[in-house]
């Protein structure tokens, strides 16, 4: 039996080995790296060689394996491309968890198509794209491919470990680039020494990490650029599509896209005289702002327009008075020419749009910008306009492209301001709720919520859509076991500070828990805090609260006759670094109500104040348990 044992598992190596090879077998991967991972990057090569102002080259050569079926998009091939830049020798091989070679993917098997779909009428940027169709796991994916770029403004970023569920065994960036041609960098979460090699003009950088393990996420964490590594690159000259431009600070950058702008403000002498009579009559210029922005919402629309230069320089304002559509570059632009028809001066102006992002980095001048939004500036009230919605109200840019640093472009360069931000006060949700309980613990609900400020965005795709997709979403958002919907009602008010409400019925089965002669009423089903989060032993990160809201509950209960309040429970008053929570009762005969009040505000703290965080929640969690206790009265 001995012998029998001894000569299977000799013939199971032999037979591993033949066919595998080491640097793909999964087993291999160290346990720590598996952990709260779904995929490991085995080994990963960048190059980046930089040769002139408009030739550069990136090669890359990487190796990962999937773990699960979570991880299948991290063995994805996907590069972006355009005129100035071209894919070349792409190379992928695909191996079992045992390091076998299982497939070998051919060219006509990657797909080629253009990066843009919805709202893109000419672009120049496609896509080259492979997924593996593999459902066997673990598997690992072998790339390699190089990116010759005949123009550019940017360059690849490094950042070894991608997401939070991936770990790392290996990674390493190295940048080439001449005297004449440095390339300049900005790195976080990494030692500060990295290897620099100088040989004649010749400069070589590299940055390496080895054994990075996944990580679970945590409430209230920075946005991912600030707790991983990442390095930065931008040139520190560049040339694209034939127009030379540099990064030497946030001035100059901004000269070269003024400079793309001159002569694209020119408009149609009649769409002059129709601006004219626009705000005729009018002596508030802010009015006339909002009079001029009302008919570009409704003369234009936005299409998306990426063909080289045009990618970051706009169609000119009479082609778009004359077609009526144009990317976020061409319609800012235009508003901006229509009021300077009238005398208004405004700014174009760069942002980094997203929700939950890290801000750009203030002190490394580099193309870090995805939309163009405008500045009109008034010595007291200064105005950010979002041109490429034809419904967002007048003054506001939404949760997206708020308070945070944008590129403004002047006559002189380009200045960093912060756009507008939404005060506290007009930030909020509030509801009030009227609830009929009944003897048996069914219950008639009404309802009314509003939600202004930055809050305004969760409702406002809504206002204008049809009634089944309105109801639709009033149910995933507001359901109730055992309810039924009877009616509801879209109002909006499209103010500078815009907000929207909602009116609607409900009708609860089973609202309360009926016990004998008791009612057991639960005080706030509608708004309750979901969930506890982690607890704070082993909390890694910074606490991050990207703006301030605050929420004002009023719930009011009308009491079934016949019963009396036997348990009501305490008002509650917590204070923290992060923000307020109270919950207050008054009583009377037949009713009670309820005033809930939670203000979370904008914060960036240090990972030890977490705990305190951490109490505070527990506690709100608690207090949106309390229950009402009635009895019926004994005849």
């Amino acid at each position: 039996m001995v012998r029998i044992i001894i000569l299977i598992v000799s013939f199971c190596f032999i037979s591993y080995s033949k066919g595998s090879n080491n640097d793909y077998m999964a087993f291999l991967i160290p346990e720590s790296l598996k952990l709260n991972a779904n995929a490991v990057i085995r080994n990963s090569e960048s190059v980046l060689n930089v040769y002139s102002e408009s030739k550069a080259e990136y090669h890359m050569k990487t190796k990962v394996t999937v773990l699960n079926e979570k991880g299948d998009q991290y063995g994805i091939f996907m590069e972006h491309y355009n005129n100035q830049s071209k894919i070349t020798n792409i190379s992928i091989n695909i191996y079992d968890a045992a390091g076998n070679h299982i497939k070998r993917v051919k060219s006509s098997e990657i797909q080629d198509f253009s990066a843009f779909s919805d709202y893109t009428l000419f672009s120049d940027s496609r896509l080259k794209y492979f997924k593996p169709q593999i459902k066997k796991y673990p598997y690992t994916v072998d790339l390699e491919y190089t990116v010759q770029y005949s123009g550019y403004i940017h360059f690849p970023q490094w950042w070894p470990q991608p997401a939070h569920d991936v770990s790392v065994e290996s990674s390493t960036l190295r940048v080439s680039s001449s005297g004449k041609h440095k390339v300049r960098f900005y790195q976080r979460n990494l030692p500060e020494v990295h290897e620099t090699c100088i040989s004649g003009t010749i400069s070589d950088s590299t940055w390496g990490v080895k054994d990075i393990t996944a990580f679970k996420t945590e409430s209230f964490q920075p946005p991912i650029a600030e707790i991983v590594p990442n390095v930065y690159l931008a040139p520190v000259s560049f040339s694209y599509d034939g127009s030379q431009g540099s990064f030497e600070s946030w001035t100059v950058f901004g000269n070269w896209i003024e400079g793309l702008l001159k002569g694209k403000d020119i408009l149609p002498g009649e769409t002059v005289s129709k601006m004219k009579e626009l705000v005729a009559g009018s002596a508030d210029s802010v009015e006339m702002v909002n009079r001029i922005y009302k008919y570009l919402q409704n003369h234009t629309r936005y299409v998306s327009i990426q063909l080289g230069i045009g990618g970051y320089q706009p169609f000119d304002a009479a082609t778009v008075n004359r077609v009526g559509y144009g990317d976020c570059k061409a319609l800012t632009n235009y508003m901006m020419a229509l009021l300077k028809s009238v005398g208004i001066t405004s700014n174009y102006a760069v942002v980094k749009s997203g929700r939950n992002i890290a801000g750009i980095i203030e002190n490394f001048p580099a193309q870090q910008f995805n939309h163009v939004i405008l500045l009109v500036p008034f010595q007291n009230d200064s105005i950010w306009l979002e041109c490429t919605s034809q419904t967002a109200p007048f003054g506001y840019l939404g949760e997206s492209a708020s308070d945070r640093k944008a590129l403004v472009i002047t006559s002189n360069g380009g200045i960093l301001i912060r756009t507008c931000s939404v005060d506290l006060v007009d930030n909020y949700i509030s509801s009030t709720y009227m609830v009929d309980v009944d003897e048996t613990g069914n219950a008639m609900i009404g309802g009314n919520i509003s939600f202004s400020g930055l809050k305004y965005d969760i409702v406002s795709h809504f206002l204008r859509s049809d009634s089944e997709s309105r109801k639709k979403w009033m149910i995933e958002n507001f359901y109730l076991p055992d309810s039924r919907l009877t009616g509801f009602d879209f109002t909006e008010y499209a103010n500078r500070v815009p907000s929207a409400e909602i009116v609607f019925n409900q009708q609860v089965n089973n609202y309360a828990q009926r016990t004998g002669k008791r009612l057991f009423i639960p005080l706030n089903r509608m708004n309750k805090w979901i969930g506890i989060p982690e607890k704070p032993d082993d909390r890694k990160f910074n606490i991050y609260i990207p703006y301030s809201i605050h929420y004002n509950d009023t719930l009011i209960y009308k009491l079934p006759p016949g019963y009396a309040i036997e348990h009501k429970p305490e008002s509650v008053d917590y204070e923290t670094r992060i923000g307020s929570y109270s919950y207050s009762f008054q009583y009377s005969e037949n009713s009670i109500e309820c005033y809930r009040r939670l203000i979370t505000r904008k914060s960036y703290l240090p990972a030890a104040e977490y705990s305190d965080i951490y109490d505070f929640i527990q506690k709100i969690v608690a207090a949106d348990k309390s229950s009402l206790v009635l009895v019926r009265n004994e005849e």
